[in-house]
């Protein structure tokens, strides 16, 4: 659920808002208080986020194995 919440584009906006370039270091610190995370209050909504965003990433794993297991193969 937070990861699709991070990637949410109002939370992008309020982080990038509250990154501090310190010499070439980007930080932000004790901002993060500042950040409002639109959680859903929904528990319908909330469950169906977390099973899509789950779904996708169990996907991605397989996908990486997939690519990892033909790659073996090519370079044999």
């Amino acid at each position: 659920m937070l990861l699709y919440l991070l990637n949410k584009p109002i939370v992008k906006k309020q982080v990038e808002a509250n990154i501090v370039i310190q010499s070439t270091i980007p930080t932000i610190g004790d901002r993060t208080k500042d950040i409002i995370i639109p959680f859903p209050k929904d528990e319908h909504i909330k469950n169906e986020i977390i099973k899509k965003v789950k779904n996708i990433l169990e996907s991605r794993a397989v996908l990486r194995k997939e690519i990892e297991t033909m790659l073996n193969t090519i370079l044999e």
